[in-house]
């Protein structure tokens, strides 16, 4: 049960508008959760990070992600608030925790590393940048602009494949999606470095997913490095998902903006204006396969660094109808629930229960 205490002001991180919250007690955890248009995350007045059910901490000390686990499987830990999921639902996206602390950032900053030098075991499906092609991508350096993408990181790394098998974020997936049952899709890092760092073309995902059906899926987007304006957060244009599939339509304005080729294609009221998605250090922040979303350039000097994991609840078939760099990987036949070693089951209710 919680117990609401006193009110106070909230901030929003990385802006200066201030929202009224309530400070909370749930066993043992203290907090803060908020209320307003974006009151899953915010710094309280000690600098701690809330989201809508509290906050990542015990004290003054930051969760780590074997408290998460143990606290989770004894159902002490509130998950994403029916607020939270209804502004998933009608905007498209939704901030959720810290579900990192400073060492597991630098542990997956230092894996990103070795696969980017060549140095892991075993290497990624894909590593490129994506605004000229390039199959492999060192971290030599570059005087054009750049956006790193590595997919399936979790095949090459063991810390990422913990990553994608992250508690918190895997239970709150699993309410988004209203699952019992996760697997990966496929993970991605895209790491745009300072000055150079290329924009992220507007898109949604699922139409480069031309082999999976229905678009269910939900993304886990975790910062390695605060992701503002400055340096090229993404931006979301709210609503946008329940426009259906527009591949073909969607551009952008000379500064970056969203714009559709054929508005009249697009539902009664719909508006194209987007909202920067700012995600700090260790934070996850989720989205719909449909959300459109891109980014401007990093044109400051601080690294802007994502691992995002690719959510599919348990009913996502195989229905090839395109390529995909994944379908090499699939071993069951059209029409079949998509399944087998290489999209791995990372959540199931019944286990987390039976744990509690």
């Amino acid at each position: 049960m919680l117990q609401y205490l006193d009110r106070h002001e909230c901030s929003l991180f990385g802006g200066t508008r201030g929202l009224f919250g309530w400070t909370l007690k749930r066993r043992g955890f203290e907090g803060a959760a908020t209320a307003g248009s974006d009151k899953s995350n915010r710094m309280n007045p000690s600098g701690r990070l809330c989201r809508g059910g509290g906050c990542g901490q015990v004290g003054s000390r930051r969760v780590g992600s074997g408290e998460w686990s143990e606290r989770l499987t004894r159902g002490e830990w509130m998950m994403l608030t029916p607020e939270q999921i209804r502004e998933f639902d009608e905007q498209g996206f939704v901030k959720g925790p810290v579900v990192l602390d400073q060492g597991q950032v630098e542990k997956l900053r230092s894996e990103l590393d070795a696969v980017m030098e060549g140095r892991s075991v075993r290497p990624p499906v894909l590593n490129r940048n994506l605004l000229n092609g390039d199959q492999t991508y060192g971290m030599q350096m570059s005087k054009t602009d750049t956006v790193v993408q590595i997919v399936n990181m979790w095949m090459a790394s063991d810390a990422f494949l913990t990553h994608a098998r992250n508690p918190v974020i895997c239970e709150e997936v699993a309410q988004l999606c209203r699952t019992d049952t996760l697997r990966i899709w496929h993970d991605q890092v895209q790491y745009k470095p300072p000055v150079t760092g290329g924009p992220g073309g507007w898109h949604q995902d699922f139409p480069a997913w031309p082999v999976l059906q229905p678009p269910d899926l939900v993304s886990a987007w975790v910062a390695l490095d605060d992701a503002v304006v400055e340096n090229g957060c993404m931006w979301m244009v709210p609503g946008s998902h329940r426009w259906g599939n527009q591949k073909g339509y969607i551009t952008r304005t000379p500064d970056y903006m969203p714009s559709h080729r054929e508005p009249d294609r697009l539902p009664p009221g719909a508006r194209v204006e987007a909202v920067p998605f700012e995600i700090r250090k260790g934070q996850v922040g989720y989205h719909h396969c449909l959300t459109w979303h891109g980014s401007p350039p990093n044109r400051s000097t601080r690294k802007r660094r994502a691992i995002a994991v690719h959510y599919m609840p348990a009913h996502i078939r195989y229905e090839p109808a395109g390529s995909h760099v994944m379908r090499t990987f699939v071993e069951v036949q059209p029409g079949e629930i998509l399944a087998g070693e290489h999209f791995p089951v990372v959540f199931r209710r019944d286990e987390v229960a039976a744990r509690s």
